[in-house]
């Protein structure tokens, strides 16, 4: 058997705080607002909330969760603990 390491990627990220506060969003978030990759609607719960289109259905990004933009240019949420897990500072 042999062992394999997955190989490092530079990721762009930011985190969304869902709130007022949120005042400069980077270029490609905008770009992909005005593409409706990302998108905002209303839920069960009348709160307004942000959804990324991605992987084929639109997934819900919460305040406080890390938005993360791949070389290929895929947008996905990423939720604090686990943006953590899995990224550094580059």
């Amino acid at each position: 058997m042999a062992l394999y390491r997955k190989k490092p990627i530079v990721v762009e990220a930011f985190q969304w705080t869902g709130g007022t506060d949120q005042i400069e969003d980077p270029e490609w978030f905008a770009d992909a607002i005005k593409e409706s990759i990302v998108f905002f609607g209303v839920r069960n719960d009348g709160q307004r909330h942000m959804f990324i289109d991605c992987f084929g259905g639109a997934i819900q990004v919460n305040p406080g969760d890390f938005v993360i933009k791949y070389e290929n240019d895929m947008i996905v949420p990423c939720s604090p603990d686990e943006f953590k897990d899995i990224y550094e500072s580059a």
